[in-house]
């Protein structure tokens, strides 16, 4: 991994050419001082990583109330409609508001056991920004 790594000094000294090989050729590595290491990858690339993340959403019809529940186990949304597809687009409408709150709290959010999974999710909701696309990438439970 040593070879694929580069440092901190090397990218500050070729700025526009390490951001140019991120956006446009591959994501890098670098490293600041002696064991900090990070990914620098475009957002074309990180939706490319979560494309197969699936929500895995349970859909409850309640008789009496003649609604659709839509909710995640770890999140504390719920939200509900008259049908199924209309439960999934409040719910995600929802999460997208969520998702922007998430990041804002990021480290209090990521540093807590119970939200730290919610992340991918949080990231792909965020970047795709777009309640029909998380709707499509939707698995019931």
């Amino acid at each position: 991994m040593d070879s694929l790594v580069l440092s901190s000094e090397e990218v500050l000294s070729r700025w526009n050419e390490f951001m140019y090989e991120v956006i446009h050729a591959s994501p890098q590595f670098v490293q600041r001082n002696n064991d900090n290491i990070f990914l620098s990858i475009s957002l074309e690339m990180t939706l490319h990583l979560l494309e197969h993340l699936y929500y895995p959403v349970e859909v409850v019809y309640d008789v009496e109330m003649h609604q659709y529940t839509a909710r995640i186990q770890g999140v504390e949304i719920i939200e509900v409609g008259e049908t199924q597809q209309r439960a999934l687009q409040n719910y995600f409408q929802a999460y997208i508001f969520w998702a922007g709150d998430y990041l804002k709290g990021f480290t209090l959010n990521y540093n807590s056991p119970k939200l730290k999974p919610q992340f991918p999710f949080v990231l792909k909701a965020f970047l795709l920004n777009d309640v029909d696309k998380l709707v499509s990438c939707t698995r019931f439970k």
